[in-house]
């Protein structure tokens, strides 16, 4: 099933936010990855990329990333943990609906920087 995400991913528009939020840290791992290789062939391609987990988990990402040739600027581009940090709370409901509202979020904001 990775194999297949990451073969979609090429098929996702670049104006697209990204949630990953796979079975497995292997999975989630390598769509991270592709994504950013994505993104360093077309600057500005998923304007969001958010991974689900823990900051000890991103910790993890970020070193194997770098240690395959990623820059801190690429990383920059992933947001982990994601939601809202004002929404507390561990359960999948709550953590969905500080994903929903952080999208929201961002979506306003773009709506009004432009114009």
């Amino acid at each position: 099933p990775a194999d297949d995400v990451i073969d979609g991913l090429d098929q996702v528009s670049a104006e697209s936010s990204l949630l990953v939020m796979s079975f497995t840290h292997a999975e989630d791992f390598e769509v991270i990855r592709c994504a950013l290789l994505r993104r360093r062939k077309e600057p500005g391609c998923f304007p969001f990329i958010g991974l689900i987990g823990s900051k000890t988990k991103w910790r993890k990402f970020r070193h194997r990333l770098i240690e395959r040739g990623h820059s801190e600027q690429e990383l920059e581009a992933v947001t982990c943990p994601i939601g809202l940090t004002e929404i507390i709370g561990k359960s999948p409901t709550i953590i969905a609906a500080s994903v929903a509202a952080q999208l929201l979020v961002r979506r306003s904001q773009s709506l009004s920087f432009q114009g």
